[in-house]
């Protein structure tokens, strides 16, 4: 048998979502942080008692206890009581962790060695899993959504249409057939705008999005043509109809160089 070194061991990182969720609760609402010379308190309570009443996505909720009861987010209890939790619920329940983070103003105490702690934590995993959280900044929410080098090349092209494109790609929307067909039409609205430049490219390209479009019950309200495919299938057709409208704006972003391409070859003479 081979002999372990240090190197494999970090090398081999397996996470468990039980394990990671626990420690992030055991920060967040277990341990006591020391916050003045007469408060001690968790990190919950301290939010409880300064910022959660203000949040404008607390609905009814008094509470974070209640908000979390209220929107089926992890509870402790229901956390001690688990064998194992799904990677879905560890990530609606970092979604939560991050947004309550956030809106801590002030730092008091060694409130932030366990925020950066936290934080830390949270990013190593998201990183794992090839997540990460980001900032959306119309609805004032962070979200969890899947690294794409695609989606942030077309966010940087196109912002009017970049909170669009990265929320496709946020885990909770998996199964989510009605806001991905919303997301779509917003895309393909600006694909719309770009599709002359596109067709001098690539017009297969071009057609094959355009037929996609107008047959498959996102453009068109025609659920008779998709009635014999399910929803999983279905779902897979409007995933591939997103990475084509990205792919396709991208292309258009290349069309702009074309003529200066075909000018640098006649410099180098490039054959």
């Amino acid at each position: 048998m081979s002999r372990r070194n240090l190197w494999d061991v970090l090398q081999n990182t397996e996470i468990n979502p039980i394990k990671e969720v626990l420690k992030i609760e055991k920060l967040f609402s277990r341990t006591e942080i020391f916050i003045n010379e007469f408060e001690f308190k968790t990190i919950e309570d301290y939010i409880d008692s300064r910022y959660f009443s203000s949040w404008k996505y607390r609905g009814t909720c008094l509470d974070i206890s209640d908000f979390r009861k209220s929107k089926k987010i992890l509870t402790t209890q229901r956390i001690d009581g688990y064998a194992n939790i799904s990677i879905e619920d560890m990530f609606l329940y970092f979604e939560f962790i991050i947004n309550m983070l956030y809106l801590i103003k002030e730092f008091d105490g060694n409130l932030a060695d366990y925020y950066i702690l936290i934080q830390e934590n949270i990013d190593f995993i998201l990183e794992h899993y090839n997540q990460k959280s980001f900032s959306h900044k119309e609805e004032d929410i962070f979200i969890i959504v899947e690294k794409s080098e695609k989606a942030t090349s077309v966010s940087e092209l196109y912002p009017e249409i970049a909170i669009k494109v990265i929320e496709y790609n946020r885990f909770s929307l998996k199964g989510n057939l009605q806001r991905k067909k919303e997301l779509l039409l917003a895309i393909a609205h600006k694909f719309e705008g770009v599709k002359k430049q596109l067709k001098q490219v690539n017009p297969a390209l071009c057609d094959d999005i355009t037929n996609l479009l107008n047959n498959i019950n996102i453009r068109h309200n025609n659920e008779d043509k998709v009635k014999n495919i399910s929803d999983e299938d279905l779902e897979k057709w409007y995933d591939r109809i997103y990475d084509m409208l990205l792919l396709a704006l991208l292309y258009v972003d290349y069309a702009e160089y074309i003529g200066g391409i075909r000018d640098l070859h006649k410099t180098l003479k490039v054959k």
